[in-house]
């Protein structure tokens, strides 16, 4: 459940410190790069295989489980994410 809170409300916390002007192309590409990270580090965690981790999800088939999604989905928003990140550039930057 506490994975689940975090995965989800850590692109919240993204969207709600959005600075002003940044554009949305490479801000969303911003926002999937961090998540992958977010989720590559939560699976690195759950392969750890600590009694109170197995614990917490009731059994090591879950915690393999949810290890195996993570990483998927970690896997599969850094595949996105350059699409999104080289869009278009800041307009406070000088490139």
């Amino acid at each position: 459940m506490i994975l689940a809170i975090v995965v989800v409300g850590y692109p919240v916390l993204w969207v709600l410190a959005r600075p002003y002007g940044q554009p949305s192309g490479r801000y969303v590409g911003e926002v999937l790069g961090a998540e992958a990270v977010l989720l590559f580090s939560c699976a690195l965690v759950l392969a750890a295989l600590l009694p109170a981790i197995e614990r917490a999800f009731d059994g090591l088939d879950r915690v393999a489980q949810w290890h195996r999604h993570a990483a998927v989905v970690g896997a599969l928003m850094m595949i996105v994410h350059p699409t999104f990140a080289g869009s278009e550039a800041s307009p406070w930057s000088g490139w």
